[in-house]
Parts: C-alpha cells; structure tokens; sequence
C-alpha cells in the first residue's frame, strides 16, 4: 500500500512539473506579448503628440523650429517614411519643395553622411531663411552660427549655395601639403550636384587666377565657385568648388581598369591634350 502511495505522490509530482513547464512558458509569453502591445500603443501616442507639433509648427511657418523637432524625432523613431506623409496631409508649398529637395540630394550618394530630415532642414532654411542670415553674418554660416546639421556657404559671384559635408561621416577625398579635399552639396531644387571643395589657409593665387581664366575651355576641369573667407581663428580660407569626379584622379583611375581599351586610353590622352592646348593659347 506504501508502495502505492508512493508511485501516486511521483506522478502528482511529475504532473504539477509538466503543468508548470507548459504554464509557465505561456504567461511569460502572454506577459510579454501585454508588454509589447502596450509599448506599441506608447510609440502610437507619442507619434501623434510628434506630429501634431509638426503641424502646428508648419501652421505657423516657423520653419526652423519644425527642421529642429523632424531632426530629433527621425532618431527616436519618427523616419522619412512617416515625415513624407505627414507632409502630404500638411499641403504647404514651401515644406513640400523642401522635401522634394532633399530627396534629390538624398540620392546623389550612398555616404553622404546626413540623415533625410537634416537634409529637409538644410532645405527650409536655404530656402527661407539665407538671404535674411547671410546679411547679418557675412556668407558663410557655420553649425555654430545657425544651428543647423552642417556649415552652408554662399558665393556672391556666382550665386550658388553649398552644404559642406566635410568629414562628418564622409571620407575625405584627399588631403596635399596645401588643401583638403571634401565633399560639399551645390543646392539646387532643380538638379542638386555633388562637388568636390577644396580648401586651405595658404593662398593659392595661382591656382585660382589658372582656373578663372581657363573656364568653360576643353580639357580643363569644371570649376564652380572660387571663394575666400575667414574660419573661426580669423584666418582667410580659400575655397575652389570643381566638378566632383567619383573615379578619383587618373592614376587611380588607370589602376581601377588595367584592362582599358586602347580607344578609351586614345579618348583620355585626346582630353589631356585639349587641355593643354587651352592652357597654352591662355599664355600658360
């Protein structure tokens, strides 16, 4: 009879174990399921306390504060997708160029460092607030100076706008004893363009006079803007805008294709020599 006892107390126990392995797993799964559903109902809310202040910002056309909010918002989860329809429901002409701006620019590469919302930024102030900034601070405006995600620089003498990429998150092109060579965004709604920025503090009045006298002429490299400026240490930055060439130079560009046709290399060398004979009817 003990022994009968004793068989009944193993299989209670051994049915209170298996009813606590299949219990257990399953309020723990329902426990984090209720989790789940109530962080998802959180987000919910605080997306719709987020797009109500976008709304209202974009009401009363305070373009700066609406760029601000959309830049600290996309890193908490509000992304491009979201800022997209939020400005299709909001129908303002001026939010609606910004964004289709910034999707241009967006696509011009793979690294550029920026986030879609700090681009749509960038937009609204270029588009409403420079001519205003640049009356009052001279042409270029620093991060520290507006506020925005990156450094903007006007050209007088061309009329062009450039965002300045630097190395924020972007490889330099390259760096010599005199200049470094990065990244900048030449705004435009229409067709903006990457370019490369070549800057230094030692003047490069050869270089500059070189590129001004031989622009448009075969063989010679598509300069934007030349530009001089003062940095934050009161030193004159001299600034050439060129044509940004994503092969880099032609030496690398020689190493990357080793297998070049001879009519490519006969196209290349045609080009060097246009160049030169542009230099030599200039007096160079």
């Amino acid at each position: 009879m003990s022994t009968i006892k004793q068989y009944a107390q193993i299989l209670s126990r051994m049915l209170l174990a298996f009813l606590l392995c299949c219990t257990v797993p399953l309020l723990c799964s329902f426990s984090k399921g209720h989790e789940k559903k109530n962080t998802q109902k959180a987000n919910a809310r605080q997306m719709e306390v987020w797009e109500k202040k976008l709304k209202a910002l974009a009401a009363k056309r305070d373009w700066n504060e609406f760029g601000n909010l959309a830049v600290q918002v996309a890193k908490r989860g509000f992304h491009s997708g979201k800022l997209k329809k939020l400005v299709h429901k909001i129908q303002n002409p001026t939010l609606k160029a910004a964004v289709r701006t910034s999707e241009k620019m967006k696509k011009l590469s793979p690294d550029l460092g920026i986030s879609f919302s700090e681009l749509v930024h960038l937009s609204l102030f270029i588009d409403t607030e420079l001519s205003s900034k640049i009356k009052k601070k001279g042409n270029y405006l620093s991060r520290a100076a507006t506020d925005l995600p990156r450094a903007i620089e006007y050209d007088v003498e061309s009329g062009l706008t450039f965002i300045h990429l630097k190395t924020e998150g972007v490889a330099k092109i390259g760096k010599g004893r005199k200049k470094l060579v990065t990244k900048s965004i030449l705004y435009d709604p229409v067709k903006p363009e990457l370019v490369a920025n070549c800057s230094s503090t030692i003047p490069m009045a050869d270089e500059m006079k070189a590129l001004s006298a031989l622009q448009g002429l075969p063989g010679i490299v598509e300069t934007k803007a030349i530009t001089k400026r003062k940095n934050a240490k009161k030193k004159i930055v001299y600034g050439l805008f060129c044509k940004y060439y994503p092969e880099g130079d032609l030496s690398n560009f020689l190493q990357k294709h080793p297998r070049m046709s001879l009519k490519k290399r006969m196209q290349i060398a045609l080009e060097l020599l246009k160049g030169l004979e542009s230099m030599h009817e200039q007096g160079f």
